[in-house]
């Protein structure tokens, strides 16, 4: 999950949604017919501010900036969500209970939106195991709250309540970072471009806790910005690693003797060197360039209207190598575990399910493949809270389909699953 950082003196993004995405958006809407309808078409979206909407149908139906085309997974994800609300008839709902769906699905707060998401699409998914007659979506419990979804499998009553993390810590620690970065590069630049920048996040500080310091990280950023002076960019038109220019740079005589030799990507690099302003902007700082940086790894630049500067991450964190940050990591999931304990349903089997982004770049590996950290933490918290009527706690990313459930030894005769049963739900079993 790639986090951005802006600086802006027009925003040239809520010019765009006005003009142009919103046109598009409700065109793509239009081929929804159950979604149409929940939305209204996106009425009065034009009185909205772009950066503030950040509904999860909106920007599935808004085109991809840089292709101007709707991504084709965000198109199956509007298709699978138009599956689930015919498939349940949700707009025969019960008033109340329509209403508060809608609130949720159509709200303009990214998580809100996603959470309501996401249960429809894993009710749908259970129903095209066991039958959508099994499924019941918002069912009564006992308390007198509701479950996000109800799974009757034989004679078991499966509750499930379904959450999404959120930003943890680290990742706000980040945002910060490149927000900083992307102020401090804007205020240098004299004139109108549109620069983008990619950091490795590996090579920010971190403190003798093995935590990211923010305040020293962004002074390394800035000071990496100011050495390369990235400012003399402005009229660059395209993109370039920094550590293959460097290498370019460095060697450009020997290149230019052995030309006839060189692939084609080494010659366009030559090429790019000798241009204007790339070329003004390497003898401005030569020595700075051939020297390169860890932290700065690729820039974009580009023709725009008004000023507009990015900072961008690498999709690997720094909390992989980092053992604090995981930790944090994982504590930020514990304790929305915690949270959700308290929506169980007694004496039956209940699954807590936990959807995160993050999973891969605090270092537990592509679906799961190295999640024993946190394995082993989360069996710790089971045993810790002792929760009877809890079966197990199940993990995963975007696509549910590749969940993992790790079972809870504490759970009592009647709420306990076997494998058989985590299997025909779709989770991959841990034990």
């Amino acid at each position: 999950m790639v986090m951005v950082g802006q600086f802006y003196t027009r925003d040239t993004l809520q010019d765009w949604f006005l003009n142009e995405g919103l046109l598009a958006a409700r065109d793509v809407l239009s081929h929804f017919d159950a979604l149409n309808s929940f939305f209204r078409g996106f009425k009065d979206y034009e009185k909205k501010n772009y950066k503030q909407t950040r509904n999860v149908v909106l920007m599935s139906c808004l085109p991809y900036l840089l292709k101007n085309k709707v991504l084709p997974e965000d198109i199956k994800k509007l298709h699978e969500l138009e599956e689930a609300l015919l498939a349940f008839d949700v707009s025969n709902w019960r008033r109340d209970k329509l209403n508060h769906l809608r609130s949720r699905l159509c709200s303009d707060d990214y998580y809100t939106s996603f959470s309501a998401y996401t249960e429809l699409i894993i009710a749908r998914r259970m129903a095209n195991r066991v039958g959508t007659d099994k499924i019941e979506i918002y069912p009564g419990l006992a308390t007198g709250k509701e479950a996000d979804v109800l799974v009757n499998l034989g004679a078991k009553r499966i509750y499930l309540e379904i959450g999404n993390l959120g930003e943890s810590e680290p990742e706000k620690k980040i945002q910060k970072i490149i927000d900083a970065a992307a102020k401090h590069l804007g205020n240098k630049l004299k004139e109108s471009w549109y620069l983008m920048i990619e950091i490795d996040t590996t090579q920010l500080v971190f403190d003798k806790e093995g935590r990211i310091d923010k305040d020293e990280s962004i002074k390394k950023l800035e000071s990496e910005i100011d050495r390369l002076r990235l400012d003399r960019l402005v009229g660059f038109k395209g993109f370039m690693f920094l550590d293959e220019v460097a290498w370019v740079v460095g060697s450009q005589e020997s290149l230019q003797k052995m030309y006839r030799f060189l692939t084609p990507d080494i010659r366009e690099h030559l090429q790019l060197i000798g241009t204007s302003p790339v070329k003004e902007w390497i003898d401005s700082c030569k020595h700075q360039i051939v020297q390169g940086s860890k932290l700065i790894k690729s820039i974009i630049g580009g023709g725009t209207k008004s000023l507009l500067v990015e900072v961008h991450t690498e999709s690997i964190f720094p909390s992989a190598a980092a053992e604090a940050e995981r930790n944090s990591f994982i504590n930020h999931v514990k304790r929305h575990l915690g949270d959700q304990l308290q929506q169980l349903e007694r004496n039956n089997p209940n699954i807590i399910i936990a959807q995160g982004f993050n999973w891969t770049i605090f270092g537990f590996g592509v679906n799961f493949q190295d999640i024993a950290p946190l394995y082993l933490s989360i069996k710790k918290f089971l045993h810790e809270k002792n929760e009877e009527s809890l079966s197990g706690i199940a993990l995963f990313s975007r696509d549910f389909s590749e969940s993992v459930f790790i079972s809870n030894e504490e759970a009592g005769t009647v709420s306990k699953l076997t494998r058989d049963e985590i299997d025909i739900l779709g989770m991959r079993y841990l034990g």
